[in-house]
């Protein structure tokens, strides 16, 4: 067995690398950290099926993307029920002719300098917390992440269609959060 195939070694080697791949993918420190373990212990059951092929690092990388994926899919499936709330918020916003019933206020604000506002980012946070799980995955994979349909499809497990649809709901809910409560000085 090689140095780099020696899970002895996988921690020290493979951590940190490991660590900041699920940080950026879950945005939970507790949860990258239970990834990753997961990620090991997988890894360790698999190693025979290891025909070195590819770096050690690349191996266990590509298992941790499965944990991530695995992660997102089974919390999708919990929340699913829970957007059906955000269909109010958009027939709140909408009559029957798709028009908007509440005039939408200017924000007055360059939204490059309102993100450099502290109380902006706060409030912008507090609502990305209210959306259901689904919508606030979809959101910040597709706006944060910059990721495509397909991957966010296959990472949520859903459809396209169903997609265009959360994250447009997703969004007029963070619009709707952040006009409650974000008091533009």
């Amino acid at each position: 067995m090689s140095t780099a195939t020696d899970p002895s070694t996988w921690l020290d080697k493979y951590g940190d690398l490991l660590y900041g791949f699920a940080l950026k993918s879950v945005k939970n420190p507790d949860l990258a950290k239970d990834l990753v373990q997961d990620t090991f212990v997988s890894a360790l059951d698999k190693l025979d099926t290891f025909k070195g092929d590819s770096a050690v690092s690349t191996w266990l990388t590509a298992i941790l993307k499965n944990k991530v994926v695995d992660h997102y899919r089974k919390a999708s499936t919990r929340t699913t029920s829970s957007t059906d709330n955000l269909e109010e918020v958009v027939n709140a916003q909408f009559n029957s002719f798709s028009i908007w019933r509440v005039f939408v206020p200017n924000w007055a604000r360059d939204p490059e300098e309102a993100v450099e506002h502290a109380s902006f980012i706060e409030t912008l946070k507090d609502c990305l917390k209210k959306l259901p799980e689904l919508s606030r995955q979809a959101l910040e994979l597709r706006t944060m992440e910059g990721a495509k349909t397909a991957d966010i499809c296959k990472i949520l497990d859903i459809r396209p269609s169903n997609l265009g649809v959360t994250i447009y709901r997703a969004r007029m809910a963070l619009r709707t959060c952040m006009e409650r409560n974000w008091h533009n000085d």
